[in-house]
């Protein structure tokens, strides 16, 4: 059956509009499970995988494919391509080499898919890509609230996984969480689409309800939290002058709390979140608290066995401590130096076109990466979260930019594309076809 559903999704990818490849290839990533895919002489090719390269090519061949390359896109790039490295450098094998590319073809063949996009017509795309998205996945939830089972078992998904007598649901995804956090993400940018009126009052009040209906549904204090914050933050709209001093007393009380106050690490506080009754924050403390104290063992090129860590099943459920762990120092700064360029380009105002993206919008972007820096604390990303993880970075790094702004970068911008002498035309939405 998944193999059915791949099939009519490449003919969508290689024949339809170009306008909806990017939205088609989400539409899959939140359908079919990650797992499902076709193995040829021993390599696991992944149909999300496939779909994304059957993509790029057919862009190739159309001389349509070209990127021009930002620092947030840079710092993306370094980020995985760094974690490829550093991880081949520890495992020197062949079966090392075909997982980690595997991962960074997943971070990276649908970001650029989807900054050749947004480029040309970032509403558009963002909003045909999250209206699939929550449609085919709330869809999906609510025949499995109704019925007790998966409707997605037909193409290889199991039913709800079960907790203290809760159900937790993850649809196509891999885990609750994971499913949770991704749609936890997508609530501020409802309400900033509803505060601008980019859509109608109806429709994001039904995309609000359907949004928070996915993430309860999970059953999962991470995801719960998550949205919290988020919609919190975006409630704090008018108070938006005061991200640079609020994070600076954040990271002050902190210190306070971890050296002055708390008897234990101030991580501790993790282990105390408890939002549905059954929550395991106590792991996040523990695994925390421990790639701290070995320090020594993963700074330098990760560390291949964390047994001796006394951590719950080997189980590394932050995307922090991943980073540590399968990269080493280098990997771990990476990522937070990417985060830090993509809070910095998300905060900054200026140089987006207050028409194209109000204000109100962009905080709301703001507030969903937020989201998501709060759910790397209780989740790692992998599988098809993964490949959306590279959406969310093509969607945060090509805000469309003021037409007096000068180029953030005073050299030549890096241009990838089909060939060297292809020079980026002016690009319409209609271009896309």
């Amino acid at each position: 059956m998944s193999f059915a559903v791949f099939g009519v999704f490449l003919l969508l990818v290689l024949f339809g509009s170009l306008r909806w490849l990017v939205p088609t290839l989400v539409a899959f990533a939140v359908l079919v499970p990650f797992t499902e895919g076709l193995v040829v002489a021993g390599i696991d090719l992944k149909y999300i995988r496939l779909l994304s390269l059957a993509g790029l090519v057919r862009l190739i061949a159309m001389g349509r494919f070209s990127l021009e390359l930002n620092q947030v896109d840079r710092v993306y790039l370094f980020w995985v391509l760094s974690g490829f490295a550093v991880f081949m450098l520890a495992n020197l094998n062949g079966s090392s080499f075909v997982y980690r590319a595997g991962m960074a073809f997943d971070g990276l063949v649908l970001w650029a898919l989807a900054r050749w996009a947004l480029n040309a017509d970032w509403y558009g795309v963002a909003v045909r890509a999250f209206t699939v998205a929550l449609v085919l996945v709330s869809i999906s939830v609510a025949a499995e609230l109704y019925s007790g089972s998966n409707v997605l078992g037909a193409i290889g998904q199991p039913d709800a996984l079960w907790r203290d007598g809760k159900a937790r649901l993850y649809a196509a995804f891999d885990h609750p969480i994971l499913m949770g956090s991704f749609f936890a993400a997508v609530l501020p940018l409802v309400l900033g689409l509803w505060v601008t009126q980019k859509i109608s009052k109806i429709s994001a009040l039904v995309a609000g309800a359907l949004t928070v209906m996915i993430v309860l549904s999970t059953s999962s204090s991470g995801p719960i939290a998550a949205m919290a914050v988020g919609v919190l933050a975006f409630a704090g709209f008018k108070l938006k002058s005061w991200v640079y001093p609020g994070l600076i007393a954040l990271v002050l009380i902190a210190g306070v709390l971890h050296f002055l106050v708390m008897e234990q690490s101030v991580w501790l506080l993790l282990g105390r979140l408890d939002l549905t009754g059954s929550s395991t924050g106590y792991h996040r403390y523990w695994l925390i608290e421990q790639t701290v104290n070995h320090f020594n063992e993963w700074f330098l090129v990760g560390t291949r066995d964390i047994s001796h860590w006394n951590v719950w099943a080997n189980d590394v459920t932050s995307m922090y401590v991943l980073q540590a762990i399968t990269g080493g120092l280098v990997v771990l700064v990476a990522f937070f130096w990417m985060c830090w360029k993509l809070f910095v380009r998300l905060e900054n105002t200026e140089s987006v076109d207050p028409v194209a993206l109000p204000p109100v919008l962009q905080w709301g972007l703001f507030c969903s990466f937020l989201t998501q820096l709060a759910s790397f604390m209780s989740v790692a990303y992998w599988g098809q979260t993964l490949v959306l993880f590279g959406f969310w970075v093509a969607l945060y790094s090509s805000l469309p930019r003021r037409r007096s702004a000068q180029p953030e970068d005073q050299s030549r911008p890096a241009v990838v594309g089909s060939s060297p002498k292809f020079q980026r035309p002016a690009v319409s939405p209609r271009s896309l076809g």
